[in-house]
């Protein structure tokens, strides 16, 4: 899906490697986030297009990253630039 081999999450030098990229590499980060906004949008049972949710969706995504706390703080900064994304979709 992204390029990227396969990584073990039980090996320690694969775990070092992808924090060092989260680190150092801002593009693997944002590509990183985003997977896994959309893994825990679908472990909590939201499936569909990501650019559909209400606003209850994207708490519980953004909370999946973290914690309920940070879902509610970050939907707050995401609803402000989902008006502006929405005009640049045409929406």
């Amino acid at each position: 899906m992204t390029g990227e081999p396969v990584r073990d999450p039980d090996n320690l030098n694969h775990i070092f490697e992808i924090w060092n990229r989260l680190r150092t590499d801002s593009n693997f980060n944002l590509r990183s986030a985003a997977l896994t906004l959309a893994h825990g949008a679908y472990e909590n049972g939201i499936t569909g297009s990501l650019l559909t949710l209400d606003d209850a969706q994207v708490e519980v995504a953004l909370a999946s990253y973290n914690d309920a706390g940070y879902g509610v703080k970050v939907a707050r900064i995401y609803r402000a630039i989902e008006v502006y994304n929405k005009q640049a979709r045409g929406k």
